[in-house]
């Protein structure tokens, strides 16, 4: 389900982040991801992931060979093939601009008054996540679709610190 506030922000999402296409070829030079290109990355992860036969019982390498594999197979018409380095740095920067704005969302959520909509908090996420950061949020398309799953709702709480097991919570130990 869209929102008003969705496709609002998507025509204010710049359009200098989304280069034009070329035609289908691989190449060893620096190519900017679009947001195809991210959905489809996006979507390479989320199948792998959720593989039920091999679950996390996989390597790193392993499993970034398989989304590599599933990326390159089901790649946008027209963009370039990517090697497995590329697809897990882009995907690991992604990922972490994600996490931070379901955090900012997150809070914005739930110190919004009453009778806000959710067009008004997605605007004030924006705002706090460009405050934060220095940059403009690329990733609308992806938060709309990861937000619900496990590994992303909670987002990065950077003002409780680490959330390791190993975190002593009391001072006697």
């Amino acid at each position: 389900m869209q929102t008003q506030g969705l496709s609002q922000i998507r025509e204010d999402v710049q359009e200098e982040h989304t280069p034009k296409v070329v035609e289908d070829r691989e190449d060893d030079g620096r190519h900017p991801c679009t947001q195809a290109e991210t959905m489809a990355l996006l979507d390479a992860w989320i199948s792998t992931s959720n593989d039920p036969i091999l679950g996390n019982q996989q390597t790193r390498k392993c499993f970034w060979d398989k989304v590599t594999n599933v990326y390159n197979t089901k790649k946008p018409t027209g963009a370039f093939s990517r090697n497995l380095k590329m697809l897990c740095t882009h995907f690991e920067r992604a990922d972490r601009d994600v996490k931070i704005f379901c955090g900012i969302y997150k809070r914005e959520a739930e110190q919004y008054q009453s009778g806000a909509s959710v067009s008004d908090m997605l605007r004030a996420a924006l705002r706090v996540f460009k405050s934060d950061t220095g940059k403009d949020f690329k990733f609308p398309d992806v938060w709309e679709v990861v937000k619900h799953l496990d590994r992303w709702p909670g987002g990065v709480d950077s003002s409780t610190g680490s959330s390791s097991k190993r975190t002593k919570h009391t001072t006697g130990g």
